[in-house]
Formats: structure tokens, sequence, C-alpha cells
């Protein structure tokens, strides 16, 4: 109901106890608290090599999948469809590979995974610590490319971690990302917890060694590498934007993508039990009373049930007290609509 109408989607009944009591929030980098479309800024290459080329390939090949570098890079090319690859393989945390129209077989992603040797590449004149995504062929002596793509901050994400720390929850970045960015991400936004350069085994280990420390556990992300994380936590949070894979394992899907939107979820959720609890206490307290006046005698049957009444009346408009708080604080239903349509 409440959480429904700010765009916010429970897919798990219980997850909203479970969330009131969450002490670390684990975010995902790229896509969750950065834009899902970063930019493409410059493109390096060997001398001689023919960038827009690279670029088309890469863009080719990136248009099947749903990675937010990715996506950049199928925009930057304008790939469409990018129709005719085959032999399509993606590995989470590493990249793509195929086959293009001519043939010939790419890899695209990491470093590792590319095959390319940054040391070399170094030595070549690329600016190693720019690159985000590598593209190299099957036959690395035919050169290799890299792509500097720059992230831009989602709208409310810095005041999501601030009000996270002031509700007194911890809050981690913990990324597959390279180093230097997730902790210049992190200085941006406050955050001292970083985990950066994560597999996706290595985000799993990181919330599993937590939940053994005792801690719950909620992680906020959005790709097919944050599939397992999610599935592991107390408490898991999906971009409507991300892979269908993480949302079939998310307990809450944010349609409206906005990161202030697990603030709320966490205030209304908290507020949710508070209310619960003093309904629980009162309801309590007043057959604790009102019984055995009732059995004695000293309480006639008509202010009984007159009591009665007032006590549900009262409990009724305690609860409607969440559903208030939501109303005063929802943003436009529509535009989250709007959000996950597009």
């Amino acid at each position: 109901g409440a959480l429904a109408r700010r765009g916010v989607l429970l897919r798990r009944l219980d997850a909203l106890e479970a969330l009131a009591g969450v002490e670390l929030f684990v975010f995902d980098k790229t896509g969750t608290l950065t834009d899902a479309c970063p930019q493409v800024v410059d493109i390096q290459a060997a001398a001689g090599l023919d960038k827009a080329a690279l670029l088309r390939a890469a863009a080719g090949l990136a248009a099947h999948s749903a990675h937010p570098l990715s996506q950049a890079l199928a925009a930057a090319g304008e790939a469409g469809g990018a129709p005719g690859w085959t032999q399509l393989r993606e590995e989470p945390g590493s990249g793509l590979e195929g086959t293009d129209p001519q043939g010939r077989r790419w890899r695209l992603g990491s470093a590792d995974w590319t095959g390319v040797d940054v040391e070399a590449a170094h030595g070549m004149g690329f600016d190693v610590e720019r690159v985000r995504v590598w593209l190299a062929p099957a036959q690395l002596s035919e050169g290799f490319a890299g792509f500097e793509l720059d992230e831009v901050l989602r709208p409310g994400s810095a005041t999501a971690v601030a009000r996270l720390r002031a509700q007194g929850a911890e809050v981690m970045l913990l990324s597959g990302d390279q180093p230097q960015r997730v902790l210049h991400l992190a200085r941006r936004l406050g955050i001292s917890r970083v985990e950066a350069g994560a597999t996706p085994e290595a985000k799993l280990a990181v919330v599993q060694r937590e939940q053994r420390a005792g801690r719950r556990v909620a992680v906020i992300g959005d790709g097919i590498n944050d599939a397992p994380v999610l599935a592991q936590a107390d408490v898991s949070f999906a971009m409507a934007h991300g892979a269908a894979l993480a949302q079939a394992r998310a307990d809450v899907l944010l349609l409206g993508s906005r990161p202030l939107d697990v603030v709320e979820s966490l205030v209304l959720a908290r507020r949710t039990l508070r209310i619960v609890r003093q309904n629980l206490w009162w309801a309590a307290a007043y057959n604790l009373v009102s019984l055995p006046l009732a059995l004695g005698g000293w309480l006639p049957p008509w202010l009984a049930g007159l009591g009665m009444a007032a006590s549900s009346l009262l409990v009724v408009g305690n609860a409607l007290r969440v559903a208030r708080a939501a109303a005063d604080a929802q943003p436009d239903a529509a535009a989250a609509r709007a959000a996950l349509a597009a």
C-alpha cells in the first residue's frame, strides 16, 4: 500500500519486518549509486587503428548485455539491435565474448578477461588508469582498444547515504570496479567502508562474513553479478532498470531506481514495526485491565462493549499513522511507473 504508492514493490511479505532491523546497507556502484548510463569520453588505441571501427565492434557486442557500461558503449556506437553477432557468452563480473558478422571473435570487459597486458599497454602509451572497458580480438596482435567512461551520481545518492547513517545504519560500497574509481566515489559520498575489485564470489563472501558476525545485512544492486549476493542478503533491493536475474533474486523492487527510496523504505519499516508494537501493548494492557473488571461484575456489559469499540478505533487510528506518514513523503507515482516503462 504505502510503499507501492512510492514505487517500491515488496516481493516478500516478511521483508518489511527484516528491513526494520537491518544494521548494514551494502550498495553496488554502477547503476545503483551512479547513473545507469555512463558516457564514453575517449577511446584509446594504438596508432594506425580505426577508433570508429573499434567503437562499432565494441558497441555491437555490448548491445547484447544489460550491464550499464555495456549499454553506454552500445549507445555511443549507435549499435541498435546489433544483428549478426553469434556465439555470445557473458561472464558475470568479467565481460562478454562473441563473433561479429565478419566472423571475427572479440572479447569485451576487464583486462584479465580480454587478455590485455596492462603493463604492455602502458608502455604503448595507454593511460590504463582511465580505461574502464577493454576490447580485444581473439588474436591480440591485431590490436586492442581501451574505453574511458565517466559515471554520474544518481540524484539523491549522497542524501541517501547521509540519511541512512543518520538512522544509525552503516553503509558499505561493494563493487567489482577498479579500486581507484570505487575509492573516489566513496570519498564523494562519505562512505568509509569499501570493497573494490570484488568478483560475484567475493561479494557473496563479504556479506556472509558480516552475517556470521551477527549483523543483519541489506544489499542494493542491479546487475547479473549482483544476483548471488542479493539472494544471500537478509533484505535485497533491485533497481527496476537492472538485469532480470537481479530483479528475480530481490525482495524489494525499486520502480523509480532511486537510492532515496531505500531510506524511505527503512523509515517506513521501522515506523510500522513501532506502531505494531504499540498496538499490541495497548491491546494487552486494555484486556488485562478490562477482563478482570468485567468478570468481577464491576464493568457493565454495555460499557465493556463501548470500551472494546473505542479500543479498536484507537488501534486502527494509530495504524493509519503509517499511511499518513507515507502520503506526506510520497513522490509522483506516475513518474515511478514511467521510469519502469523506460
